[in-house]
Order: structure tokens, then sequence, then C-alpha cells
């Protein structure tokens, strides 16, 4: 009887390890799904140049459905944070200078600061002038030309949009886009 047992707690134990293996490798590769490309197609460029071609790609709403967006990375102004990989700055300054004196930042903008995060696809937006509502307006139209999408699509998109307390102590919290349900209304 003894024998019997040993094989059962040893068979319950190799099938909790495979479940486990299972999950692990299930969860590392939704972790390390990136974004899907696509073929290029042109979009207008709001440099200098007439248009430029852009390699759109998907990344996942706040439900996980695709939305296409441009390749708001790859356009020469959208700099990485190097303190904190998997961080783009699309807009604004990283909030620090590197070693060599050089203080990179996005596009120049001394109202907001737009940063997205690749690991969890998320866009965090951070008002930095009064009025806050100015402030929020060109941020938002900031990000509806630099990714392409409606604004519909864009209150669907991870998103926080915060201010510091050195700005304005009054709001706190996900102010959301003024044209999103349940975004707080700023002077």
């Amino acid at each position: 009887m003894n024998k019997k047992v040993l094989f059962w707690i040893l068979g319950v134990t190799a099938v909790v390890i495979v479940l486990l293996g299972v999950l692990g490798i299930l969860l590392y590769m939704q972790r390390a799904k990136e974004p899907t490309q696509l073929d290029p197609i042109l979009f207008p460029n709001t440099g200098t140049a007439t248009s430029t071609s852009v390699k759109p790609f998907t990344i996942p709403d706040q439900n996980g459905n695709p939305i296409q967006v441009r390749d708001f990375i790859h356009n020469g102004e959208t700099v990485p944070d190097v303190v904190n990989p998997g961080t783009q700055v699309l807009a604004g300054s990283l909030g620090y200078c590197l070693a060599d004196g050089s203080c990179p930042s996005g596009a120049s903008t001394t109202d907001f600061s737009i940063s997205y995060d690749e690991n969890d696809y998320s866009f965090n937006v951070v008002l930095l002038t009064e009025p806050l509502s100015k402030s929020r307006r060109t941020a938002e139209q900031f990000l509806l030309s630099r990714l392409g999408v409606t604004q519909a699509q864009l209150c669907l998109l991870k998103s926080y949009v915060g201010v510091p307390a050195f700005v304005n102590e009054t709001f706190e919290g996900n102010l959301g886009y003024s044209f999103c349900a349940k975004s707080t209304k700023l002077p």
C-alpha cells in the first residue's frame, strides 16, 4: 500500500509540475507578445516633408481589442527613456539629464509631457501648465495627430491623464481625455 500512495503522490506532483510549466509558458508568451506589424502605408507628416512612409502597427485597447495606430515610436521625435526600458517619450522632457549633460526629450512642448509604456501598452499624459483645459486639449490634439486615431479610439486606449500638485493641487487621479465619458471637467 505504501507503493500505491507513493506512486499516487508522485503522479499528482508530476501533473502539478506540468500544469505550472504550461501556465508559465502561456504567461511568458502573453508578456512577450509584440504589437502586430502591418504593411507600410503613406500618412501625412506634420514636419516639412509632404508625406512619409511609416509602418502602422496595432496596440490593444483596454479590452484587448487591436487598434491600428501610426508608428509614433520611429517618427524622428519620440525618444526612448533610457532609465525606464520599454518607455518612449513622445512629447516633453524626460525629467532628467544624462551623465553626458544631454537632456533628451520628445516633441518640443512645455505644456505637457506624454510617454508610452510598451510593456502594458499605456499612455501617460502629464499636464504641466494652466489653464489645464487648454493643456489637455493641446495634448489630445498632439496624440490624435501622432497616432492617427479618432477620439473614440483614443478613449479606448489605456491612458492616464494627470496633473502634478506643483501645477494644481485641486485635481488628482485620472482626469481622462475631455471628449471621453467620465472625464473630469477642467477650468
